[in-house]
């Protein structure tokens, strides 16, 4: 396999890489956006704090007419085109490595998906990581492929999205004018200022320690949680994410009671990203989630106008979130599988050599 760095990648590179992910995509899911190459060096080389990215791509021999595609080759050189790509994401202090491995229907069942997968598991091995972890959307060849590697299906969530143009704004605004006595919602287009950079890291503090009610957090939690906080809202600026973030604000206390979060790539700016929507134990039963989510849609209808929808996952029917999206006008979309292995069983899967 050829590794590659997008920080330092040729333009052909990164033309490939980016033609191969629409590719697939048009393929298993026709109607994801197309991406672009807007800060698309930016988005492939830098990663969160802590984070690693590595690359790989597989070159091969374009067909002449109807002939069939030739041999695919370890490096790009005498090849025409790329004809496959795969990734390690490395999280920090983390036993786990995410792979990703993208090979489009013409190039597939030439042994291309699994030499790179095999190139990802060794490294992974040598980067001390036991579980490698996959994305894999329902109904593509992806899960086949990943289930004969021996991957095992760990994680099963829903796609919604949400139709911009379906959305009942009147109701929108309504929820919003209609929050609770005591609590403000408030808007911000890039992240919370540094004023409320505390109070929102004690909020996310309190929900990713806590298993259970509702404790203080130490102020040195808080200010580590400040810190990365502020280090991970730069990075999505520099990888052409753009964040937007609503907080639900306790008057009496100042504490944030709530928070939603969404970012719109810049790769694909018709459709936005949502991720963390929470509200603190004490808080619910408010309406503050419903409100909070409004206030982002009007938000966005100001600052993101070339939005077309919005897409978010849930783990179940019932959980908390489900009932405000549905209210909200999200539709159910499709499955998509969170895989899991170990390290050592898919290199011993794949008959692998180092």
């Amino acid at each position: 396999m050829h590794e590659w760095e997008p920080a330092n990648a040729s333009e052909q590179e990164l033309d490939g890489w980016l033609h191969i992910l629409n590719e697939v995509f048009a393929h298993d899911i026709p109607d994801e956006p197309t991406w672009g190459n807007q800060l698309l060096r930016e988005y492939l080389y830098l990663a969160a704090p802590g984070e690693r990215r590595i690359h790989w791509l597989a070159y091969a021999q374009e067909p002449v007419g109807d002939a069939e595609p030739a041999g695919w080759h370890a490096s790009g050189e005498n090849a025409d085109t790329v004809c496959g790509t795969a990734s390690l994401l490395l999280p920090a202090d983390s036993g786990t490595c995410v792979v990703d491995v993208l090979v489009p229907p013409r190039f597939q069942r030439r042994g291309i998906g699994r030499a790179l997968l095999t190139t990802a598991a060794w490294r992974a091995h040598g980067e001390g990581r036991q579980t490698l972890s996959a994305e894999v959307v329902s109904g593509t060849a992806a899960v086949p492929f990943y289930e004969a590697c021996g991957f095992e299906r760990v994680v099963v969530e829903v796609r919604y999205l949400l139709r911009l143009d379906r959305v009942d704004w009147s109701r929108v605004r309504r929820a919003v004018a209609q929050v609770v006595s005591g609590y403000r919602i408030e808007y911000f287009q890039g992240g919370p200022p540094a004023d409320l950079l505390p109070a929102y890291a004690e909020a996310k503090s309190m929900l990713r320690y806590l298993t259970a009610g509702e404790h203080t957090v130490d102020e040195a939690t808080v200010a580590a949680e400040a810190k990365r906080l502020s280090a991970s809202l730069d990075t999505l600026h520099r990888r052409g994410l753009r964040p937007h973030v609503v907080l639900a604000i306790h008057n009496p206390t100042g504490q944030v009671a709530g928070l939603t979060e969404l970012v719109v790539p810049a790769q694909r700016p018709a459709r936005g990203d949502e991720y963390d929507t929470l509200v603190l134990p004490r808080h619910r039963g408010y309406g503050l989630a419903l409100a909070m989510k409004s206030r982002m849609l009007l938000g966005l209808q100001q600052t993101e106008p070339q939005l077309v929808d919005i897409q978010t996952w849930q783990n179940g029917e019932y959980e908390p979130q489900a009932q405000v999206n549905a209210e909200l006008g999200y539709v159910r979309d499709r499955e998509w599988y969170e895989y899991e292995t170990t390290t050592s069983r898919l290199i011993s899967r794949l008959g692998a050599v180092s």
